[in-house]
């Protein structure tokens, strides 16, 4: 099980929850217990301490694990500042001060500042914590790195700030090096670990300055001494080089990135966030849903065989991941951005093209009579396209400009045997245009745009999904129409599925934090995942009647 594995799982685990609350008998105490339940699920994080001494390459090793070129680098020993990173829609990085007062934003450029003992000698500022937000694809599965300050420093605070930190971590990466390996104060922390169970992975980092005799030497002496100080609980040794790993990351090289050594760090991480401490907590929640389930009155078998069924799979899940964290199956390369739902570029072209005519056309009807007899003729636009002209116009130009129709229309409804559509009934009826101009004008605009798309992206490589624009449903049928079964078209398919099974998770993670009451935790990806959801699925616009099927 990867990480994208075990969030479905957690997904699966809430609608239970969810058809738990909602059960007959089920009273306001019941829910809150449920509430409570669901506050565990949306506050699950995955607590990765990075600790070690100061230039040891903890700062790089990070961004090498996220495939991001982000973290400033303290080339000093940093304050007692903890900082955390964590996923963000965008960019962000915010400082805390100590005792309750108002944090504020800053820049990456300038947090070192803040958090380090040249920006913040003796931590002067009073900082108590930095936060620092990335759309980076691990964060998002909900894996929060800490940065702690560096062992060893010259600042007391420092240690000792690092060492009282450790025990709230999930796992602790204790980062060492080949060009001083294993220093005392290391050593001592993972002796401290081991005796307290603490889950620990030592890297010795900066393998690519070392020969290989000189390496398999200084590994051999790292490995003896920690199994004389922590007997046979000694934890893995991981040798790899941080610098050659985020390279080959930032150039999408899997080669690279294999032969850098990370991935053998990053499959044991995940095997034991999920196998291990998600498996874990999924099967508590399991019980404690459980023990819920058997307070209630009436037929609740089916409920029961449910979450049932979702506790055995638990006990039954031995697959252990394959894959680099966050990422499973056909992965793209580590320098690939994940596919996200963006705006259709058919619908911003039509709607560029509709509101480049509807400026004009709006004009003309208030300024010429023959331009306002042939919209009465026709029975005026179409409703949605109503809603436009009346976003547009002055209230003036509009009274002039529905005057006439006004007329014809207040003369069919005097006259009509009936409000059928058949003939003598009402010809003019409001929203029902006959031949509705911007109608026109639009499926115009949109045959151009699929045709300028599929000359623009034809040959693009078979698969680079990324290289491709984003296409709403409905335009993805028209040009499915237009096109044929072309390259193009399977391309764009297989780029909206990719990016739809991430709306999909945006929109459960969304509910989730809803009903937990944890709404401030939601990312604003996933706070207008709706509202993507919806454009993805009916356009970026309301679409008229006669857009159909074509």
């Amino acid at each position: 099980m990867d990480l994208r594995e075990y969030e479905a799982a957690k997904f699966e685990l809430a609608e239970i929850l969810r058809a738990l609350g909602a059960s007959p008998g089920a009273g306001e105490d019941f829910k809150s217990r449920i509430a409570e339940l669901f506050a565990r699920l949306a506050e699950d994080r995955f607590h990765l301490v990075v600790a070690g001494r100061f230039s040891r390459g903890k700062t790089t090793l990070m961004n090498a694990i996220l495939g991001l070129d982000r973290l400033p680098a303290g080339i000093l020993p940093l304050t007692s500042v903890i900082t955390r990173v964590i996923y963000g829609s965008r960019e962000r990085v915010k400082v805390e001060f100590e005792h309750g007062a108002i944090g504020f934003e800053v820049s990456m450029e300038a947090l070192p500042d803040y958090i380090t003992e040249r920006g913040n000698p003796g931590n002067v500022r009073r900082i108590r914590a930095a936060s620092i937000e990335l759309p980076a694809e691990i964060l998002r599965r909900g894996v929060c790195f800490i940065d702690t300050p560096g062992l060893g420093s010259a600042v007391a605070e420092n240690t000792r700030t690092t060492k009282e930190f450790l025990p709230q971590a999930d796992a602790v990466i204790l980062v060492s090096a080949y060009d001083g390996p294993l220093a005392e104060e290391e050593l001592r922390i993972a002796d401290r670990l081991t005796r307290a169970s603490r889950k620990l992975f030592v890297v010795l980092n900066k393998r690519d300055i070392a020969a290989p005799p000189a390496r398999r030497e200084i590994e051999e002496y790292v490995r003896t001494r920690l199994t004389e100080a922590c007997g046979p609980q000694a934890p893995p040794i991981f040798s790899l080089s941080a610098r050659e790993a985020l390279a080959a990351k930032l150039e999408g090289s899997r080669e690279g990135v294999a032969a850098s050594g990370i991935d053998e760090l990053e499959r044991t991480l995940t095997r034991f966030l999920t196998a291990e401490r998600g498996e874990q907590l999924l099967r508590t929640m399991c019980a404690r849903a459980s023990r819920l389930l058997a307070e209630l009155d009436g037929d609740t078998a089916a409920l029961r065989a449910r979450l049932e069924e979702f506790a055995e799979s638990r006990h039954d899940s031995s697959a252990l991941a394959t894959e680099a964290l966050g990422i499973a199956g056909d992965a793209p390369p580590p320098r690939e951005s994940p596919i996200r739902m963006e705006d259709c570029v058919v619908c911003a072209a039509v709607a560029g093209r509709l509101f480049d005519f509807m400026r004009q056309y709006q004009h003309d009807l208030a300024s010429r009579a023959e331009e306002r007899e042939r919209l009465a003729s026709s029975g005026g636009l179409c409703a949605p396209h109503w809603r436009l002209y009346a976003s547009m116009a002055s209230e003036r130009d509009a009274c002039v400009v529905l005057a006439p129709l006004a007329k014809r229309l207040a003369a069919d409804l005097r006259e009509a045997g009936s409000l059928s559509a058949a003939p003598g009934g009402v010809r003019h009826t409001a929203g029902a245009a006959t031949d509705c101009r911007l109608c026109a004008v639009e499926r115009d605009a949109r045959s151009q745009a699929i045709a300028e798309l599929a000359r623009r992206h034809e040959d693009a490589p078979a698969g680079d999904m990324g290289g491709v624009p984003s296409v709403c449903l409905p335009h993805l049928r028209a040009l499915a129409v237009q096109l044929g079964d072309r390259p193009l078209t399977r391309m764009l398919a297989r780029r909206q599925g990719a990016a739809c099974e991430r709306l999909t998770e945006d929109l459960q993670r969304y509910v989730m934090k809803r009903d937990a009451v944890r709404g401030g935790l939601a990312s604003e990806e996933e706070t207008r995942a709706a509202r993507r959801a919806m454009a993805f699925i009916a356009g970026h616009r309301v679409l008229t009647p006669r857009d159909g099927a074509d």
